[in-house]
């Protein structure tokens, strides 16, 4: 349980301190009160508000503070909901009679949905290898790595539905039939429509399949990356500034695990720093884009999208940064990040939408049936080497009985560790639920 005193910060605290609070906390607010009585209060709209206005991580926390917060007596706390509502605030601290806090009531809590919205299509970079990834990739497609009960993919849209979106177009290349079969099984109130790249054209290239297709201003992004942020407050800020591209970064603290020593002209010793501290602000993969960009694409150019944003930039175009927490972002591309931040992301978001096919009853027999409609999906399913036999067979129903028993054999002789030993312990199960073929096979 979170004590009040934990979001307490010092006015003479840093902007980084205030930083690694909000990380270690978890929330987004914090308060300056000497002696527990309430002086102020910094959001992380209150940050990021200062650190566009020219701040830095070094300034003091009173430079970015309101010092007019909204707050109710204790004999008045009833009123919070409907104070929260009106000012589109997320907390409200409770003072006694000397003005001190005495509790804090949050909106998450009361089912408060103070978000604004942004009803524009997203665009999602769904083709790549996921070679960061490997060996999950070589089996799912990146699109579909599972955190929890539904694949990366599907939460990255989740969230963005939340703000008002409803149409999805996701440019598709690597086991696209997977990632088409998945989708087009889903039952949601968004609409999923897909670009097939026939080569790859990396991150920006596939923009130009879009021609003629996008008539308002979009998201795009990565099919990798959460963000737990208020997209609606990131497009007003891009109409507001006038941008043609926002990138939406996140600001990293990162600790050098070593000394780190500078070499001078004449081979010494320049300057020498015990595991110096670095901030800086990095590129999260998810933009707010005009339909212009699309547009001026060159049709079948490889190149990624952060070219792109330097061949507006040398031309003289406006191009913006909403800045955001380092804690907001979770990138799921990294073999490293992949169980940590599946872990984060189940314990702040829960879903009820009913888990896809493959995750429920007899997933073999699902497989099957997909099959008879669309062969190419078993295809982009079976590893290169038990998908050339399929092929080659031509009748992928009757060969899936046959390499079912055959991994049913190598588990017997082998241990089904040799499967599921290559994925850690917390995703084997997840795998096994969405759609990781082997599993599959091994239960046909």
């Amino acid at each position: 349980m979170l004590k009040v005193e934990e979001l307490f910060i010092s006015p003479d605290a840093t902007i980084l301190d205030s930083m690694k609070k909000l990380d270690e906390t978890g929330q987004r607010i914090l308060f300056i009160a000497p002696e527990g009585k309430l002086q102020a209060v910094l959001t992380d709209g209150d940050l990021r508000k200062f650190l566009l206005r020219g701040g830095t991580l070094e300034d003091a926390v009173s430079h970015a503070a309101n010092y007019h917060p909204k707050s109710l007596p204790v004999a008045e706390r009833g009123r919070a909901r409907s104070l929260m509502k009106e000012y589109g605030i997320d907390a409200v601290p409770i003072l006694d009679r000397s003005g001190a806090i005495t509790d804090i009531v949050f909106a998450h809590g009361l089912d408060i949905d103070n978000r604004k919205q942004a009803p524009i299509p997203v665009v999602m970079m769904a083709g790549g290898l996921g070679t960061r990834l490997y060996p999950y990739t070589k089996i799912l497609p990146k699109p579909l790595i599972p955190v929890g009960e539904h694949p990366i993919a599907e939460l990255i849209i989740d969230r963005f539905r939340d703000f008002g979106c409803r149409r999805v177009i996701m440019i598709v290349n690597y086991k696209k039939n997977m990632i088409k079969s998945y989708f087009g099984d889903l039952e949601t109130d968004y609409t999923v429509e897909f670009a097939d790249e026939e080569q790859f054209m990396g991150t920006g290239g596939g923009l130009c399949l879009l021609k003629g297709k996008m008539d308002s201003t979009f998201f795009f992004t990565n099919c990798d990356t959460l963000l737990d942020v208020d997209f609606g407050d990131v497009y007003a800020y891009h109409k507001r500034q006038g941008n043609l591209i926002t990138m939406v970064c996140a600001f990293k603290h990162y600790t050098v695990p070593y000394g780190v020593v500078e070499l001078g002209h004449d081979g010494g010793i320049a300057a020498m720093r015990e595991k110096p501290e670095l901030n800086f602000l990095t590129n999260t993969g998810v933009y707010v884009v005009e339909p212009r960009v699309v547009e001026e694409m060159h049709d079948g150019e490889k190149i990624g999208f952060p070219d792109v944003i330097e061949r507006y930039r040398a031309a003289g175009e406006k191009v913006g940064v909403y800045p955001i927490n380092e804690s907001c972002w979770m990138d799921m591309g990294q073999m490293e990040e992949l169980e940590k931040c599946a872990a984060s992301w189940r314990s702040r978001h829960k879903t009820c939408r009913p888990a896809h096919p493959l995750c429920r009853g007899n997933p073999a027999g699902y497989l099957r049936g997909r099959a008879a409609m669309h062969p190419s999906v078993i295809a982009d399913a079976l590893p290169p080497s038990l998908a050339g036999k399929a092929l080659r067979t031509a009748a992928p129903l009757e060969s899936l009985p046959l390499q079912g028993r055959w991994m049913r054999r190598k588990a017997q002789t082998e241990g089904y560790g040799a499967f599921l030993g290559l994925y850690p312990r917390g995703l084997a199960g997840a795998y096994r639920r969405v759609a990781l073929p082997y599993c599959l096979l091994a239960v046909v």
